[in-house]
């Protein structure tokens, strides 16, 4: 998609960037939206309106709209993430929301893991193009289904909201709220380190490893593979062991992943390789049981507040550190060495 619109690697990088902070700001929307007309309606017409934002992009033909059209698709996918979210949780309990969590998110990495290959083959049958759309057509599907489906938990949800003891309790509020500021901040802090890595793994692939297109796709599979075993760690640990303890242990594949990129002097590119494919498997282990302490922190009228702001630090220090780092064009194998040391340390402060 770069090349078609003669977009430079870091150029697209700031676009993302720019996109993930968008994200990131119209979680405070999604709150709004969810008050007013429920979970399974927001999560619906998200669906279908990623569909629409899809064609826009599969149907662009100048980079400005181009660039605006994947914007659009960021922003209203914000909305039905904070709602898929909410939904979890208010399903079950704080311990069967992580394990739910883990395991959802795993499946979907399972499910991308074929994703490259698949969407690389249709590019290359045909166009990115075709390729995009035809992806995006079980999003939407899904979406009608949901707009069809019975929806309980939007009445579980309107009694949740409802202040019985006055109104709930407001943003500032929940910031300052210990339980729900440290978990998150642990969480955010990870990005600093995941995203840029993760933006920058297909480049670094590309121009660093030398890799053909083919080998990339098998590249990026791994990746989610990485990422899927970690949130099905995360998930077969969530009951038998405490959040903090899990937390360490995702630090400690951190700390695995910056010797293997110090040790790039000896092994080459691989160790830096290897070291991005480690973070990508400590996501499970940092977010799982940051997202379900900090949503725990409150009772269910003041939820949809935490997890909008849950939704929106998360996507907005992820989508700043693409941004920056992408502006400040630093050589992929400096960043994955500078960006990991900094989240490991910071997380280490944070925890102890």
């Amino acid at each position: 998609m770069a090349a078609q619109f003669d977009l430079p690697g870091n150029a697209f990088q700031l676009v993302l960037g720019i996109s993930y902070s968008a994200f990131a700001a119209c979680q405070l929307l999604a709150a709004h939206a969810i008050s007013k007309i429920g979970l399974y309606r927001t999560i619906a017409w998200s669906s279908m309106y990623l569909g629409a934002a899809v064609a826009a992009v599969c149907l662009a033909h100048s980079t400005a709209i181009f660039v605006a059209a994947l914007l659009s698709m960021f922003i209203g996918n914000s909305f039905g993430s904070n709602a898929t979210r909410l939904a979890l949780r208010e399903a079950t309990t704080d311990t069967g929301f992580k394990r739910m969590f883990a395991w959802a998110s795993g499946t979907v990495q399972i499910k991308q893991i074929a994703m490259p290959c698949v969407a690389g083959a249709i590019s290359a049958a045909f166009d990115w193009r075709v390729a995009m759309f035809l992806l995006v057509i079980p999003v939407v599907m899904a979406g009608a289904w949901i707009a069809l489906a019975p929806k309980p938990l939007d009445r579980l949800i309107a009694d949740a909201t409802s202040p019985r003891n006055g109104q709930p309790i407001g943003w500032l509020t929940v910031l300052r709220c210990r339980a729900f500021l440290i978990p998150t901040s642990i969480a955010a802090i990870f990005q600093i380190a995941f995203s840029p890595l993760s933006a920058r793994l297909p480049f670094l692939l590309a121009h660093e490893a030398g890799w053909s297109p083919a080998s990339i796709g098998l590249g990026l599979s791994g990746a989610s593979a990485a990422i899927a075993a970690g949130f099905f760690l995360s998930g077969h640990l969530i009951s038998r062991w405490t959040s903090r303890r899990i937390l360490l242990l995702g630090w400690t594949l951190m700390c695995a992943a910056l010797l293997c990129m110090l040790l790039q002097r000896i092994f080459g590119v691989a160790g830096i390789v290897a070291g991005t494919f480690i973070v990508q498997a400590a996501l499970g282990l940092i977010t799982v049981p940051c997202s379900g302490d900090a949503l725990s922190a409150f009772s269910a009228a003041d939820r949809i507040r935490a997890s909008s702001l849950f939704g929106l630090i998360q996507p907005a220090v992820s989508g700043l550190s693409v941004a920056m780092v992408g502006a400040l064009d630093v050589p992929n194998v400096q960043a994955a060495i500078v960006l990991t040391a900094v989240s490991a340390t910071l997380i280490a402060a944070v925890v102890r």
